[in-house]
């Protein structure tokens, strides 16, 4: 399995102090590696009710008056279905767009949006006290796949120039002729 996370400021704008207390909420991205291909999927997650535990580093303290240790950590996520294994996975700077690249030698681009924005809106029904059941939003995302030569073994969006990803693989499995490949996402 592959991972990252999502910036803070893709999914909530700008970073305040309120982002920064306990309980934490993470965001991020899951790539799968099953056995058979078509049980493959891509995940975007929620990590919400994450609290401070009685062995952190006391040195490191997020406005501790204003937190709760009380909480119970949930996880919530949505599916995005693949039919290859994905190798790697990659969050864009500051952007729900995500960069993966999987067994059959393709870097794909997904815009995970949608899937952010149902997640950041999944909470509780007050009349019940419960959540309803989540709902992944239709389609799946996708901009754009590109077909490499061989299987890679590095992905990595630039720092410098947003929305060019750099893909690193060697053709004919000859790890001392290295190539990389620039994109620009569009």
């Amino acid at each position: 399995m592959s991972y990252d996370f999502f910036a803070p400021s893709s999914v909530y704008g700008s970073l305040d102090s309120k982002n920064l207390q306990y309980p934490l909420t993470l965001y991020l991205v899951a790539g799968t590696q099953a056995e058979k291909k078509n049980q493959n999927a891509i995940y975007v997650m929620k990590w919400d009710e994450l609290c401070k535990t009685k062995n952190d580093d006391d040195s490191i303290d997020f406005d501790s008056d204003d937190s709760k240790d009380d909480g119970e950590p949930e996880m919530h996520l949505l599916t995005i279905r693949q039919n290859s294994c994905i190798n790697r996975i990659k969050t864009m700077n500051n952007s729900p767009i995500v960069a993966y690249w999987n067994e059959d030698c393709e870097v794909g681009l997904i815009n995970t949006s949608e899937y952010l924005e149902t997640l950041i809106a999944y909470e509780e029904d007050p009349a019940t006290g419960k959540r309803p059941p989540l709902k992944a939003p239709k389609g799946n995302g996708l901009i754009r796949t590109y077909k490499h030569p061989t299987e890679g073994f590095a992905l990595e969006w630039s720092p410098h120039n947003n929305g060019w990803y750099y893909f690193l693989y060697a053709l004919a499995n000859n790890f001392q002729q290295r190539h990389f490949c620039f994109r620009k996402q569009r």
